[in-house]
């Protein structure tokens, strides 16, 4: 049974107050603007049949073809992508200008000691990052506007993180209620003062909905409680590491693939001979093998047709699991006006309240604001003028700045990760009424010949690229024989 409960991953180093998700989402750059590194778009339609098809130009799909083709040169692996792009959900964007690159997507290494993420990072030259001295320091505001300390949140943040433990010590089935439920009990039991029931509601806020891109009324208290049973038993260690131009680690590990862009998968046909992968381009290609890694979002939605069916409790699991949103509003100023990363206490969800501040990375005044779960699929909906406008006036409404005029950002880049058409969210929680068990029903393969990969396969790791990225490693594990060749 777990005797602790870990709550927090990365944002509480990026904010020095909330953590941060690895999680993913976003859109490098196009296929036309990216460099000569060996991947063959082909557009024509494929005649020959492969050995493997790969659904998904993400981190698993891309780590799965290259351990096959390293396992044997002479394997014929396929990459399917349905958008103009690889990367999936990591997605840099270089728009502010070529040094100024913005990871939209994924931004983080988890743990990174010992992780593969780590040693693909050093080997592309983003080893400086290692090294990177973060400056930790956050100021807070309450309601009002006034600077606060921020040792109280972290008091009641480290209390109610005590009673829960303490709480599923004594009967596990309080996992199954939701993280807002025990914070609701939690400010009747101890009795908060409506103040201290605003700073523990705004610590869940930041540090939870945010590492969980999922609304504390919609997220089992069982994630947080069970994740990875605490960071000490993680194989991977150390201190959390942000990374900019992910991309180069996409890069990398397309190098040499032969990938398809523009090709949305609509159907995958298999039985006993081998499988056919069918595109809305109207192509029809066949292998032996397909691997699925498209996101969890993608199969919840429907968008591809398993024939005959997927088994019923690969669908069960595809519908227990939810797809959360972590959207991130990136603001460019003239100047800079800020000491550090802002947190402000708000008594509503409706907008971003927490900004990290980016200038310590690149060389501009930028800051990074970030929103999640039912708030973010709310911000969706509105114009991008109606989104700035309300980030500006919570920048604006603490007392210290009030005096000082404040000027409009110059240039700005909002995440829609709900809407995208090609994950439907930034990564996987286990909702109320699911549970983790469900990633390991996702991992299952199918009739010997579709395989699963992605974040919202790894019971382990969900919701990290390095979750992504042994998942992908894991499939063309599972298809390669002990002898080394494929398959087929």
């Amino acid at each position: 049974m777990m005797k602790r409960i870990l709550f927090m991953r990365s944002f509480l180093v990026m904010l020095g107050l909330f953590a941060s998700s690895d999680a993913l989402f976003g859109a490098a750059r196009s296929a036309a603007s990216m460099p000569d590194n060996g991947i063959q778009k082909t557009t024509e339609e494929t005649k020959d049949a492969f050995d493997v098809i790969v659904v998904g130009a993400g981190v698993a799909g891309l780590a799965c073809a290259k351990k096959l083709k390293e396992n044997d040169k002479n394997c014929k692996v396929l990459v399917l992508e349905g958008n103009n792009r690889i990367g999936g959900r990591i997605w840099t964007d270089r728009s502010l200008g070529e040094k100024i690159p913005v990871d939209l997507g994924a931004g983080w290494i988890h743990g990174p000691d010992g992780n593969p993420i780590t040693d693909i990072a050093k080997n592309v030259g983003l080893a400086q990052w290692f090294n990177h001295t973060f400056t930790r320091g956050s100021s807070m505001f309450d309601v009002r506007g006034n600077s606060e300390s921020r040792t109280r949140l972290w008091d009641l943040g480290k209390e109610l993180k005590q009673y829960a433990s303490d709480l599923f010590e004594e009967d596990e089935k309080v996992g199954d209620q939701s993280v807002q439920a025990i914070v609701d009990q939690f400010v009747r039991v101890r009795n908060l003062t409506q103040d201290d029931a605003l700073l523990i509601n705004n610590w869940v806020r930041w540090v939870i909905e945010s590492d969980y891109a999922a609304t504390a009324s919609k997220l089992s208290l069982s994630q947080p409680l069970t994740d990875l049973g605490g960071k000490e038993d993680s194989p991977f260690q150390g201190d959390d590491v942000l990374l900019t131009e992910y991309d180069r680690i996409i890069d990398y590990l397309a190098t040499g693939l032969d990938i398809r862009l523009n090709e949305k998968v609509t159907e995958i046909a298999y039985d006993l001979d081998g499988v056919t992968v069918s595109s809305a381009s109207g192509k029809k290609i066949t292998a032996q093998y397909v691997v699925c890694t498209v996101p969890l979002g993608v199969l919840k939605h429907g968008d591809i047709t398993f024939t005959p069916d997927l088994p019923t409790s690969k669908k069960n699991a595809i519908n227990r699991l939810q797809m959360g949103i972590l959207d991130k509003i990136v603001l460019e100023f003239p100047t800079k006006f800020w000491p550090h990363s802002l947190s402000y206490v708000t008594e509503t969800q409706g907008q971003a309240s927490n900004f990290f501040d980016y200038s310590h990375y690149v060389p501009k005044p930028i800051l990074i604001g970030f929103i999640a779960g039912d708030a973010a699929q709310e911000l969706e909906d509105k114009k991008d003028e109606e989104i700035i406008h309300g980030v500006m006036t919570t920048l604006r409404s603490t007392q210290d700045w009030k005096t000082i005029p404040m000027p409009d950002p110059e240039k700005y880049l909002i995440t829609r990760w709900g809407k995208n058409p090609f994950s439907y969210g930034s990564y996987s929680f286990v909702p109320v009424g699911g549970s983790r068990e469900d990633y390991k029903v996702m991992a299952e393969p199918v009739a010997g010949k579709i395989f699963f990969a992605g974040e919202a396969t790894n019971y382990n790791h969900p919701a990290t690229v390095h979750g992504a990225y042994l998942s992908g490693i894991r499939e063309a594990d599972r298809i390669i024989k002990p002898v080394g060749a494929v398959a087929v």
